[in-house]
C-alpha cells in the first residue's frame, strides 16, 4: 500500500500534467467560441445580403462582386482565421475525449482530428479560390468565363466539404459519448449535425441547383455553429483541474 508521501509526491508528479491539460482543454474551446463568433460576424452581418447561386446568370454574379468588392476581401481573408481557431478547438477536443487511457474512444476521436484536418484544408483551397476571383473584380465584365469558373468550383467545394464537418462532429461526438466525457444530449445532438452535413455534402449537385438538398445543408449550417457554441462552453467548463 501507497504511503501518504508517495501519494503525495505522485499528485505533485501528475499536477503540471493535469494543469497542461486543463489549459489545452481551455484554450481549445476559447477558440471554439471565438471561432463560431467570427463565422456568425462573416455570414449574417458581414456578408447579410443573399449571395447568388453557383448558376445564376454571369451579369448577377459579377454586379454582386463588384458591389461588394470590400466586404467579401474582408470576409474571406477573414475566413483564413476560423479555419486556423478551429485547428485550435479541434487539439483541445481531441484532448478532452480521447481521455488518458485505451479504449474505442481514442479512434473516434483520431476520425474527430482527421475531419478538421480535413475541413480546413479543403476550406483553405475553396476560401483561396474565391479570394482569386474577389481580386480580379475589376476584369469580371471583360472575362465572363473565369469568373463563372471561380464562382461555380469554389461553390461547390465549399458545400461538398461539408462531408468533412459531418467527419469532424461524429468523431469528436462518438468519442466523447463513449468516455463519456461529453453529456448524451449533447452526443444526440452532434450526430444530427453530423447526418444534416452528411446529407448536404452528398447532395452538392441538388444544393447548388436549389433542390431538395438545400434544406439540411442550410439547417447543418446553423447547427453546426451552435454545436461549436455548445461544445467549446462545455470544454471551458470542463477544464477546471482537479484538486485533491
Amino acid at each position: 500500500m501507497a504511503t501518504d508521501t508517495q501519494l503525495r509526491d505522485s499528485h505533485t508528479r501528475n499536477a503540471p500534467a493535469e494543469r497542461g491539460e486543463a489549459i489545452t482543454i481551455r484554450i481549445g474551446g476559447i477558440a471554439g467560441l471565438l471561432a463560431g463568433l467570427l463565422a456568425l460576424s462573416l455570414n449574417f452581418i458581414l456578408l447579410g445580403s443573399e449571395t447568388p447561386d453557383p448558376n445564376a446568370p454571369v451579369s448577377e454574379i459579377a454586379a454582386y462582386v463588384q458591389g461588394h468588392t470590400e466586404a467579401l476581401m474582408a470576409s474571406t481573408t477573414a475566413r483564413f482565421g476560423v479555419f486556423f481557431l478551429l485547428v485550435i478547438f479541434g487539439v483541445g477536443l481531441y484532448r478532452l475525449s480521447r481521455g488518458s487511457s485505451e479504449g474505442h474512444h481514442r479512434a473516434w476521436a483520431v476520425m474527430g482530428m482527421a475531419g478538421v484536418v480535413w475541413l480546413v484544408s479543403v476550406g483553405t483551397v475553396s476560401n483561396s479560390i474565391e479570394l482569386a476571383g474577389v481580386w480580379q473584380a475589376g476584369s469580371l465584365d471583360t472575362r465572363p468565363e473565369m469568373l463563372m469558373t471561380i464562382w461555380s468550383l469554389a461553390s461547390v467545394m465549399f458545400v461538398a466539404n461539408a462531408i468533412a464537418w459531418a467527419t469532424f462532429v461524429l468523431g469528436f461526438t462518438m468519442a466523447g459519448v463513449v468516455n463519456e466525457s461529453l453529456p448524451r444530449l449533447l452526443g444526440g445532438y452532434g450526430i444530427v449535425v453530423a447526418a444534416l452535413c452528411l446529407a448536404g455534402g452528398i447532395g452538392v449537385g441538388s444544393v447548388v441547383n436549389e433542390g431538395w438538398f438545400q434544406y439540411p445543408w442550410f439547417l447543418s449550417e446553423l447547427l453546426f455553429v451552435l454545436w461549436l457554441f455548445s461544445t467549446a462552453g462545455l470544454m471551458i467548463k470542463r477544464s477546471v483541474p482537479t484538486t485533491a
